[in-house]
């Protein structure tokens, strides 16, 4: 198990942007022994940020003024040099800042139609570089967390450990892994910045909070196995969600059966 260290959080813009930043920390968790978890399962989930649950999350796709997206807040700090980026959840390898810059941006080439002094037309190309598109692209969130039962409450309690960002691909039908992050170190910046209420615009909850009351929708899509592998390496379809629903009722049941004699 880990333990959050005590994050200390200064708005850096004051009250200039107060709709965007908030002046808040993240609260360290309480402390815990490994002699005090009884119990322990590490599981994967996957956030659809397409789903209506998760537009906080997901929008805006363009940068605002007031606003900004998780993958946004991400990515800030990773090319601000502020958090560190890993190649795989393991978190052996760290990414040098210009290999995430390069996993997020696309080169490419345009044509220009241009005229010279004798009005001949003449076709060139120059080189161009997009690195805003990305935001609209990492449409899936990958979770890894620990639920675990604590002896010192006898509760069943859930503790993020990484997150992973990945980019959906639409020649290729497919997902790319971009890079993952560690998440108590991402709390002190996720608790900066305001997550969007559409049901309450006085809500002052940061993205912290957001994870912390686990106000999002996922799926899990692999638990800590023997074979190492996904559900969908052993399930397709409807029997995929069949075995991520056993899974999620097998960690609850287990505090159920914590209170039986």
């Amino acid at each position: 198990m880990f333990n959050d260290g005590d994050y200390e959080n200064v708005d850096p813009c004051g009250d200039e942007n107060s709709s965007l930043l908030i002046n808040k920390r993240a609260v360290p968790r309480q402390y815990l022994r490994e002699s005090d978890v009884a119990w322990e399962k590490r599981v994967w989930r996957d956030l659809d940020l397409k789903e209506r649950q998760n537009f906080s999350l997901y929008y805006p796709t363009e940068y605002l003024p007031c606003r900004l997206s998780l993958i946004q807040i991400v990515s800030k700090h990773v090319l601000n040099g502020e958090l560190i980026a890993f190649e795989d959840e393991s978190f052996y390898k760290p990414l040098e800042i210009s290999a995430v810059r390069n996993k997020i941006r696309e080169t490419g080439e345009i044509s220009e139609i241009t005229y010279d002094e004798e009005g001949n037309q003449r076709e060139t190309t120059r080189a161009v570089t997009d690195s805003v598109s990305f935001l609209n692209r990492v449409t899936k969130v990958r979770i890894l967390e620990d639920w675990y039962m604590n002896k010192q409450n006898s509760n069943l309690e859930v503790r993020i450990v990484a997150m992973g960002f990945y980019e959906f691909l639409p020649d290729k039908d497919a997902y790319k892994e971009l890079f993952w992050v560690y998440f108590p170190a991402l709390r002190k910046q996720l608790s900066k910045y305001r997550v969007f209420n559409g049901k309450n615009n006085g809500d002052y909850s940061s993205f912290d909070d957001l994870f912390l009351r686990r106000e999002f929708s996922s799926l899990i899509v692999k638990e800590n196995n023997v074979y190492d592998r996904s559900i969908s390496e052993y399930c397709n379809g409807i029997d995929a969600l069949l075995e991520s629903d056993r899974i999620k009722y097998e960690i609850f049941k287990m505090e159920q059966d914590w209170w039986q004699y």
